[in-house]
């Protein structure tokens, strides 16, 4: 050990870590200047080494059994060709930037909040490796990229502007954050659970393990057929701008608003009345059958529809950070019998607080309803509606979820629209914007410019319902807007 030490004070300056978060048990620390320009670092089991200046390529020696633990201060950014996660446990609290992300056995890694890690590379395991992400995970190849045999915890965002992004075999994935991603593939997933939110540029192709409690968009989807387990079940709002084959089982209780051609070959799609399918194009089908869910051709089918035993039925109940916070709100058809609804909303999606109480008969001629929190948490804010009757009999909503970040981007559109005009409230700078009807096809617009936003105007024609996408390099909003 004597002889280690030594080697090391060639290599590290033993000076006690200045970066938050890795301050305190550091064997080691990396301040950002190596004595003889050498990269060469060794790291003993137990051991701690804290990076906390900006670091090059490193080669970390960590022979022999037992974990080590390497943490990225705040403000540090890390240059590796390729991270081996076999080697060590990371904490980033700053920037990590490598060509790829690899690991055998029981080892993991922790972006926090205000962390990235970015990936010019893939995610591969032989064995199961933990990622938590509540920072940011960027994939910046134009080329497809994969993540397998990981198990990942999702809290914060996940992006790939270019490319797509592949969930390969041997994979468990939780999120409650964000993906905004241009194409995603669910490979072969054990598990893929969406509590958050996706956006999908373009095609959403699944063949694994796939549960949607929370928001999916996407411009198509595939849903392939591997076999027993590896089925797509829709729990919450799925939205697919384009065409949707179905050549696996579907189960569906939530909304399934497919604004183009339905096909299903020779499965099974099933559900309970709590559950439909709104498709404006085409329905086509080689075999199988569709049962317990619902199936409309029209937004106004849909809408007429909705004759629930419970006094009210929701149709949409959507959340979205806007400048003032956040904004909740929903669509419902209503019933004599019915009393109020209870906004409620948690952090942890366990405990609920009530934060609003509205009572039908201030909104007798509403059939859309919304409320601003203007003190939402910072990160994960979890709301549902309590919707009680006169006798005091009520039931719960869905769950959903909006990651809240402080000065974070924002789109919010005047739902139902003022006449033919789209109002948007935005801070997004330089947004690229794009406008579709019910049949996907482009609608031109005129685009005024407002302190606060923008107005989005049909050049030609009057429409009943748009789908309108606002992007940038960074974030994807998808929304359907009615206008009057």
């Amino acid at each position: 050990m004597k002889n280690i030490y030594v080697s090391l004070l060639f290599f590290l300056i033993l000076v006690k870590a200045n970066g938050q978060s890795c301050t305190t048990g550091c064997t080691y620390t990396y301040s950002g200047i190596a004595p003889n320009n050498s990269t060469n670092l060794n790291l003993d089991p137990g051991q701690t080494l804290c990076i906390t200046g900006n670091a090059p390529n490193l080669n970390v020696n960590s022979n022999g059994a037992g974990n080590r633990y390497i943490c990225v201060a705040t403000g540090v950014t890390w240059d590796q060709s390729t991270l081996g996660i076999n080697e060590a446990t990371y904490n980033v609290y700053g920037t990590i930037n490598t060509s790829g992300l690899q690991g055998n056995g029981n080892r993991a890694m922790e972006i926090f909040s205000g962390g990235a890690l970015n990936l010019s590379g893939d995610v591969y395991a032989n064995n199961q490796i933990t990622l938590v992400n509540n920072g940011t995970l960027n994939f910046n190849s134009v080329n497809p990229q994969t993540m397998a045999g990981i198990n990942l915890t999702n809290g914060g965002a996940i992006t790939k502007v270019n490319g797509q992004l592949k969930i390969g075999n041997g994979s468990f994935v939780t999120t409650t954050g964000t993906i905004d991603v241009a194409a995603l593939e669910n490979e072969e997933a054990n598990s893929f659970v969406n509590s958050g939110s996706i956006n999908i540029a373009g095609l959403f192709n699944n063949h694994g393990s796939f549960t949607n409690n929370g928001t999916v968009d996407a411009a198509g989807l595939i849903v392939g057929n591997k076999g027993p387990g590896k089925i797509l079940t829709n729990n919450a709002n799925i939205t697919i701008t384009g065409d949707v084959t179905i050549q696996s089982s579907i189960v569906n209780t939530g909304g399934f608003d497919i604004f183009g051609n339905f096909t299903q070959n020779n499965l099974n799609v099933s559900g309970d009345d709590t559950g439909y399918f709104l498709v404006t194009g085409t329905i086509s089908s080689t075999s199988g059958t569709i049962t317990g869910t619902t199936v409309f051709t029209s937004e106004a089918a849909l809408l007429a529809s909705t004759t629930p035993v419970f006094p009210v039925k929701i149709i949409n109940f959507n959340a979205i950070q806007i400048k003032e916070g956040i904004n909740v709100s929903w669509e419902f058809v209503e019933a004599s019998g019915f009393d109020k609804f209870e906004l409620e909303r948690s952090k942890d999606a366990v405990n609920f607080e009530r934060i609003a109480n509205l009572k039908l008969k201030d909104y007798i001629n509403n059939s859309f309803l919304d409320f601003v929190d203007i003190y939402p948490i910072k990160g994960n804010n979890y709301y549902r509606l309590k919707m009680v009757n006169l006798d005091g009999s009520f039931e719960f909503s869905k769950i959903i979820n909006v990651n809240y970040q402080e000065n974070g981007e924002y789109v919010y559109l005047e739902n139902p629209a003022v006449g033919q005009s789209v109002r948007v409230f935005s801070n997004i700078k330089k947004p690229n914007v794009k406008v579709v009807d019910m049949l996907g096809r482009t609608v031109d617009f005129k685009l005024n410019n407002m302190a606060d936003g923008f107005n989005i105007t049909p050049k030609r024609y009057f429409y009943d319902l748009l789908i309108v996408t606002i992007s940038n390099e960074n974030v994807r909003f998808v929304k359907k807007v009615i206008l009057n």
